[in-house]
């Protein structure tokens, strides 16, 4: 009850700044929280024995276990648009425009394995290769969101090599942010792979101490960080994705160019174009 309460609570906030910041391009991650608080209300009702049926037990189980997809493709969207906006494609793997379009399908399909085992979990005669189906979605969408790790890691060796971002660029704050949130939902993701491997007679998911503190409460430590630091607010900003960071650009008199001091130029693929002015 609390935990759905919680959920449901932090969905509508997020739900409030999407619609006061006009970011569209996030209303996944309040879909995400509202439709896991849904989940945990049907939960409640599956303490009744009239209630233990399929018809509730299978949106229970997509519900809470498949929700969090959405806060995966959250992240997702918030790395391809700070690449877009903010640092550049030169600091990318691949080009940003298809960094959200190539994880988040890898994130619907894996939703769609999780939930089809899940819905098969609920019958004695298909239970087995429900789970078998169920833990596959959860090893396929762990993994590519270790692969989405790996880019984000990449990106940050590859800005502080360039050595054009200070690192008090305001957008610095989202991409901690994304960073940290990776950090718990990386947890959780090896406790569903060990959950699902376990038989329910294991400590573990016998136990529902595990499912609170390793699941429900890890993603919502995960999420609540964008309570408080709204990436919305960062994009755009302090923009290095042409080079040099707009507020950092000077005069260089000698050779009426623009200078950064701490950018070697001899390596750059840039051109050094006429007299630039820094914008207010």
């Amino acid at each position: 009850m609390t935990a759905g309460a919680v959920y449901l609570l932090t969905g509508c906030v997020f739900l409030y700044r999407v619609c006061r910041e006009h970011d569209w391009w996030a209303l996944c991650l309040p879909l995400g929280a509202i439709s896991m608080s849904l989940g945990f209300g049907v939960r409640i009702l599956l303490h009744s024995p009239d209630h233990q049926h399929k018809t509730t037990l299978i949106p229970e189980e997509v519900l809470v276990s498949c929700s969090p997809a959405a806060y995966l493709a959250f992240n997702y969207i918030v790395y391809g648009r700070l690449l877009r906006f903010n640092i550049g494609s030169r600091h990318s793997l691949i080009r940003p425009n298809w960094i959200a379009a190539f994880f988040i399908t890898s994130d619907v399909s894996t939703f769609v394995i999780q939930a089809a085992g899940a819905a098969l979990l609920v019958s004695a005669t298909t239970a087995d290769r429900g789970a078998t189906i169920f833990q596959i979605g959860v090893i396929l969408q762990s993994v590519s969101y270790y692969v989405f790790c790996v880019f984000v890691t990449w990106t940050w060796w590859s800005i502080r090599k360039e050595k054009i971002a200070t690192g008090r660029e305001c957008w610095w704050t989202a991409y901690k942010v994304l960073g940290v949130s990776s950090v718990f939902i990386v947890v959780r993701t090896v406790y569903r792979i060990l959950e699902s491997s376990l038989s329910r007679t294991s400590v573990i998911r016998s136990h529902e101490i595990f499912l609170y503190t390793l699941d429900i409460l890890t993603l919502f430590i995960a999420i609540s960080f964008y309570l408080i630091w709204w990436p919305g607010r960062y994009l755009g900003r302090d923009s290095i994705s042409g080079g040099l960071p707009n507020y950092q650009k000077v005069l260089k008199d000698e050779n009426d160019t623009a200078y950064h001091p701490s950018y070697d130029y001899s390596q750059s693929v840039l051109p050094m174009g006429p007299r630039v002015y820094a914008s207010n």
